[in-house]
């Protein structure tokens, strides 16, 4: 015995017993490691709560607060916590009608129309100190790129034809006449480290708003704009959690036994060999 003690403890991945008969030691080890790692590592679990999609119609930007339950299993100690924000955007309207001049011929304009929105997450209500500047997302609508129409529009409007393709033989567009422009679903995703913050029962929210931009170059001015557009957002909590007690679970003790036994088993073969 005092052979194979001073052979395991060396660099060697073989042991010769008596009668000459090697047992390879990679099998010892693998079986001694795969104990190890069942042992060490205890299953992690995670659950997520998603609130109610909110879609909503307005001509003006929308703020709103959606509700998110803490974390509140029996038993169960939270390790992680991630905030995920889903949105997307559906317009169904964009009109751009140049109504400079009095006729197509002398209000001829040439610009560049940019319209965008920011989707986002405002606050948390569970840890008002979590910076949320990642927690949404920016849907560039349009750009119309360097484009002409013709003038007169305030007067009578002229739609181009097709209705998407801007002339200088009319003076109003519809970008989304032949059909929407959809944007998303996005999700972004934030890890809070402040976890405790979210324990206890009851719900905390967290605000969310639309921030629409729109901007021109180029151009004289009197563009009008009609643009309609739904937006649809949601936001969700991840938790993961693991159990509370540090003591080995009933099939970890199984495998560490099962582990147990079979380098019990080769020891017994070195011995009779």
């Amino acid at each position: 015995m005092s052979t194979l003690r001073r052979i395991l403890t060396g660099s060697a991945f073989a042991v010769t017993a008596r009668g000459g008969k090697a047992v390879d030691m990679k099998r010892i080890f693998a079986i001694a490691g795969l104990a190890a790692v069942f042992v060490g590592v205890s299953a992690a679990d995670n659950i997520t709560y998603t609130s109610a999609p909110l879609s909503f119609t307005q001509n003006t930007d929308f703020s709103t607060s959606f509700l998110l339950p803490y974390f509140n299993l029996a038993g169960e100690t939270l390790t992680g916590v991630t905030l995920s924000f889903t949105g997307s955007l559906n317009t169904t309207e964009l009109q751009l009608q140049n109504q400079a001049g009095t006729t197509l011929a002398n209000g001829v304009q040439t610009f560049t129309y940019v319209a965008s929105s920011d989707l986002s997450a405002t606050s948390d209500g569970a840890d008002p100190t979590l910076a949320l500047g990642g927690l949404g997302t920016n849907f560039t609508i349009i750009n119309t790129g360097a484009i002409s129409l013709g003038g007169g529009g305030s007067t009578a409007a002229v739609a181009c034809s097709p209705i998407n393709v801007p002339s200088l033989t009319c003076n109003t567009v519809n970008y989304a006449g032949l059909g929407s422009i959809a944007s998303g679903p996005t999700t972004t995703s934030i890890s809070d480290p402040n976890i405790a913050d979210y324990l206890g029962a009851g719900t905390f929210s967290v605000g969310a708003d639309t921030f629409s931009l729109e901007s021109f170059s180029g151009g004289g001015g009197n563009i009008a704009v009609n643009q309609t557009s739904s937006a649809t957002e949601a936001v969700s909590v991840t938790y993961t959690y693991g159990p509370s007690s540090s003591s080995p679970e009933p099939a970890t003790m199984v495998l560490f036994g099962s582990a147990l036994v079979g380098l019990g088993c080769i020891r017994k073969r070195i011995r009779k060999s």
